[in-house]
């Protein structure tokens, strides 16, 4: 069987059932992306879209390159193409991609100051939502910290690089910053971690809850929430609450809701974790300095006088 036919067409996917990931890295990204791969285990319902910085005269050999740590199929992105389950897609020299109802778009890059992760991030987050990985791997610079936040409001999930395994650790540290990845992994953690993340991010059939099925259990964990944060979410859309709980209770490899609340008494951290889970996507405002800034500086003094 050639490995075109191995990969089942998006035609056939339904949205709950697949998730997209962006590799994305700069210098040092090859041995990040080789050990990625050479630790992944095949798995159903996602496939891969890596984005590098290249120099627009670096010939790339990343498919031949890559093909040697994964037997999954390697191919260059060309303009339109559909994306398919179980493939991985390299971003040719002298473009950058986008990705709209999960087709591949390749633009020229731009001539002053070209961001081809954000880039990628920000159609990623819009494209696939909540089903959306973004993994930032060694590199320099900050592209990709603005595709996070993108990602993060859109409900999708982010891992970076650890900086101690990382060649070069600017955007792996950049990304971190932000205080949104919801992991900091070597890249052979990454490949073991990301099939429960994925199953996290899959919705049930007809988007019924999987395991937050109580009501009662539900309020249990939320009053475990507000008497720590001081927070009450219980207002909150319960459907996006239910999503965001069954998706940590997955990535904690946690089996019932019962498990999770165990857990969630003996880990104070992940109530922290968990109440970011909610805030995400509802207080980008809030988050946002240049907006208070400017709220100080030009509005309310026009209003007092």
């Amino acid at each position: 069987m050639t490995k075109r036919k191995m990969a089942k067409t998006v035609s056939h996917l339904r949205d709950e059932d697949f998730c997209l990931v962006g590799l994305e890295a700069s210098a040092g990204g090859l041995e990040a992306l080789q050990e990625f791969f050479q630790n992944l285990s095949p798995e159903k319902g996602f496939s891969f879209v890596v984005v590098q910085h290249l120099s627009p005269e670096y010939k790339s050999l990343m498919p031949e390159l890559l093909s040697r740590h994964t037997n999954l199929p390697i191919q260059h992105i060309v303009d339109g193409m559909t994306i398919e389950e179980g493939n991985v897609y390299i971003l040719p020299p002298k473009n950058n991609v986008s990705v709209f109802k999960r087709q591949l778009f390749l633009t020229p890059p731009e001539k002053q100051l070209n961001l081809p992760i954000d880039l990628f991030f920000n159609s990623l987050a819009n494209d696939f939502q909540e089903r959306a990985v973004g993994v930032i791997l060694s590199g320099t610079g900050t592209d990709g910290t603005r595709g996070v936040r993108a990602i993060k409001e859109q409900g999708g999930f982010v891992v970076a690089q650890s900086e101690e395994t990382a060649t070069f650790d600017g955007m792996p540290k950049s990304a971190i910053s932000t205080g949104l990845c919801d992991a900091v992994l070597s890249p052979k953690e990454i490949a073991k971690e990301l099939p429960f993340i994925i199953r996290g991010l899959l919705s049930s059939p007809n988007n019924e809850p999987r395991l937050v099925s109580s009501s009662k259990k539900l309020s249990k964990l939320l009053s475990l929430v507000k008497l720590k944060t001081g927070l009450d979410f219980s207002y909150y859309k319960e459907s996006t609450i239910i999503r965001r709980i069954e998706r940590r209770i997955s990535l904690c490899k946690c089996a019932t809701i019962d498990d999770y609340i165990e857990y969630v008494k003996s880990n104070p951290l992940e109530i922290d974790t968990l109440q970011k889970e909610f805030l995400i996507g509802v207080t980008r405002f809030f988050r946002d300095s240049g907006a208070f800034q400017a709220l100080g500086k030009e509005v309310l003094p026009t209003i007092m006088n």
